[in-house]
């Protein structure tokens, strides 16, 4: 079996104050611990780090660096 995950379920799983947020950590982290495909695109990644510390979108963006701590841990 294979999946991917979108934007949105990325930008949850970093925003605590999400309600969605306990279900895309779930989520992610039952990817990262089984062995089936996982599909996350660039664009997918592209638009996370672009929405993930823009200011005018989250009351509390996270830092270029700590999205980037994100992806490195994703797709590690």
């Amino acid at each position: 079996m294979s999946a991917a995950a979108d934007v949105n379920t990325l930008l949850y799983a970093s925003d605590r104050d999400s309600p969605f947020h306990d279900r895309a950590v779930q989520f992610l982290t039952d990817r990262a611990t089984t062995l089936d495909l996982f599909c996350l695109g660039w664009t997918t990644i592209m638009g996370y780090l672009r929405i993930a510390t823009h200011p005018g979108i989250f009351a509390r963006p996270l830092s270029a660096a700590e999205a980037m701590r994100n992806v490195n841990a994703l797709v590690s």
